[in-house]
């Protein structure tokens, strides 16, 4: 464990023991995870999370922000995302734009598509389909959208709007859909 400002002993540094999981003595995914603390790798920084998020879960004092980046929405995350809105498991939401357009996107009823990572992208072009790795969106669906979007802009009282109150009307029309995080957090 690092010790800020002081260089430490070989007796600290080996002060605390990997402890071998016991499947034996596990009953539950909560006892699971709670022995993930005490082995290492990314078991143990899942373990340390877990504890973070019960202490925050706990403490009512705590705000919890959610902070989300990359393809989460055409990922498949989509209602995991809204879930911790809904059930108030967290109180303030930071995304990038991607996430928010993408939720847009599937709030009018549009989809992402499974596809192989190497499938060639001249002949999704072909398609009009846009790749993200391994998923799909179709792009005349994403023009559909833009012109809403852009729309949208155009009848707003013309001034600086933050991204906050964007989000906002875009959130209005997104909660037609009840899966839509946007529109969620607009509700």
């Amino acid at each position: 464990m690092a010790m800020a400002g002081k260089k430490p002993t070989k007796a600290e540094l080996t002060s605390v023991p990997i402890e071998h999981l016991d499947l034996t003595k596990t009953q539950s995914v909560a006892d699971l995870v709670d022995g993930y603390k005490r082995i290492s790798f990314q078991a143990r920084t899942l373990g340390t999370c877990a504890s973070v998020l019960e202490n925050a879960m706990t403490d009512p004092q705590c705000t919890l922000f959610f902070g989300g980046a990359g393809a989460l929405t055409p990922g498949g995350l989509r209602k995991v995302m809204r879930d911790l809105v809904e059930y108030g498991l967290v109180d303030v939401v930071v995304t990038t734009g991607a996430i928010a357009y993408h939720d847009f996107y599937e709030a009018h009823g549009h989809r992402h598509w499974a596809t192989d990572p190497e499938t060639d992208d001249m002949m999704l072009r072909e398609h009009f389909l846009d790749r993200v790795y391994d998923t799909l969106a179709d792009e005349d669906l994403f023009r559909e959208c833009d012109d809403e979007i852009a729309a949208l802009a155009d009848s707003l009282e013309p001034r600086p709007y933050s991204s906050r109150e964007f989000l906002e009307h875009m959130g209005k029309i997104a909660s037609k859909d009840p899966n839509s995080l946007v529109g969620t957090c607009y509700r």
